[in-house]
């Protein structure tokens, strides 16, 4: 600080180096609590995480084993359909009914049949992966 007197100048030093002392004190203890608190967030919210996705991760176990057993399910009537169908059509010859129940029982397995390779290929990790072109026009 610089004052002008009546007997000339006065010049007075402050001695700020406590100052500094207590300043880069306080900022590595704010740093060190810091990483300290994002720590434990990161801890904390990874396990967290895995208790809101757990409810998640059961439910899709949960449907993919139902979708499996419907689908084996299904297939027992609808083997018994065929060959009902197919013993009808050997005691009184083909109609346009039996043809219909055929069409409709190949209809159904097939619908059964895409249902279960879904499935497993959602459970399959190892897809095969292919580059292609792919162009606007």
């Amino acid at each position: 600080m610089v004052e002008n007197t009546d007997k000339g100048k006065l010049i007075a030093f402050v001695d700020v180096v406590k100052d500094y002392d207590v300043f880069y004190s306080n900022l590595g203890n704010s740093v060190v609590i810091s990483v300290f608190v994002l720590g434990f967030v990161a801890l904390f919210s990874f396990v967290l995480s895995k208790k809101a996705v757990a409810p998640m991760v059961q439910a899709y176990e949960k449907q993919n084993a139902f979708i499996t057993d419907a689908s084996h399910e299904l297939k027992t009537p609808l083997a018994i359909i065929k060959t009902s169908a197919d013993v009808l059509e050997m005691e009184s010859g083909e109609s346009k009914w039996t043809g219909n129940i055929h069409k409709q029982v190949n209809r159904l397995n097939g619908l059964i049949g895409n249902l279960i390779s879904l499935t497993k290929l959602e459970e399959s990790d190892n897809l095969e992966k292919m580059d292609f072109p792919f162009q606007m026009y």
